[in-house]
C-alpha cells in the first residue's frame, strides 16, 4: 500500500485549517490575558479586583492608579491565511465504503508529498523552498465590555487628600545596593 506518514490531500488541507483555527482561537483569548494581568482573585473566587498602584502627586495628596487603565488594548485576528506550496501525487486510492467502490461521488483520496517549489531567479543561491506561509492579522478594537471596563477605571483616577502625614519625604535619601557605587558629583552635574 502507502506509506503511513504520506498524508492525503484533504488531511494536508485539514491540517492548514485546523492551524489557522487554533491561531484565531489563541488572537480571541486576549481579553481573558488582560482580566488575569492586571487583576487578581478575591477571596470569594468569583470577584476580580483590580491591580493598582498608589502615586503621590505631592507631598499631601495622591490617586490610585489601575494598572489595567495604563494599557492601551487591542484585539487582532488572522484575517488572511495563504499557503502556496507544490504537492506530488505519489498515489491515488479509490474511496472504498463496505469493500465495495464509493459511489457516492466523494472522489478519491490522494496521497501526496510536498515538492519544493523553485521560485528563485536563475542564479539565485537561495534553494527551493517547500511551502510558503502567509499571515495577515488585522488589527480591532478590543470588544466593548473591555473598553467600558477601561473607562470607568479612568474616570475613578481622582486625586485623594493624605489624612496620615505626607506620602513621602520631600529630601529623600537615595540608597543604592552595595554592587552599585553612588554617582559622584559630576555625574550628578550632567
Amino acid at each position: 500500500m502507502h506509506p503511513p506518514s504520506l498524508p492525503t490531500l484533504d488531511e494536508l488541507v485539514r491540517g492548514f485549517h485546523s492551524a489557522a483555527s487554533q491561531a484565531s482561537a489563541l488572537l480571541q483569548q486576549q481579553s481573558a490575558l488582560l482580566l488575569k494581568e492586571y487583576f487578581s482573585v478575591a477571596s470569594d473566587g468569583r470577584t476580580l479586583v483590580a491591580k493598582v498602584v498608589k502615586i503621590a502627586l505631592d507631598q499631601h495628596h495622591y490617586t490610585l492608579v489601575p494598572l489595567v487603565s495604563l494599557v492601551s488594548p487591542s484585539a487582532f485576528s488572522l484575517e488572511t491565511m495563504k499557503v502556496k506550496l507544490a504537492v506530488r501525487f505519489d498515489q491515488v486510492e479509490t474511496r472504498m465504503q463496505d469493500g465495495m467502490v464509493d459511489e457516492s461521488g466523494k472522489g478519491a483520496n490522494f496521497r501526496v508529498s510536498v515538492s519544493p517549489i523553485n521560485n528563485a531567479p536563475e542564479g539565485s543561491s537561495s534553494g527551493p523552498r517547500y511551502v510558503e506561509l502567509e499571515f495577515i492579522f488585522k488589527q480591532h478594537d478590543p470588544p466593548e465590555g473591555i473598553q467600558r471596563i477601561l473607562e470607568q477605571f479612568t474616570n475613578a483616577i481622582v486625586p485623594k487628600a493624605e489624612t496620615e502625614g505626607a506620602l513621602y519625604d520631600a529630601n529623600p535619601v537615595l540608597e543604592f545596593p552595595s554592587a552599585m557605587p553612588p554617582p559622584s558629583d559630576a555625574d550628578l552635574q550632567d
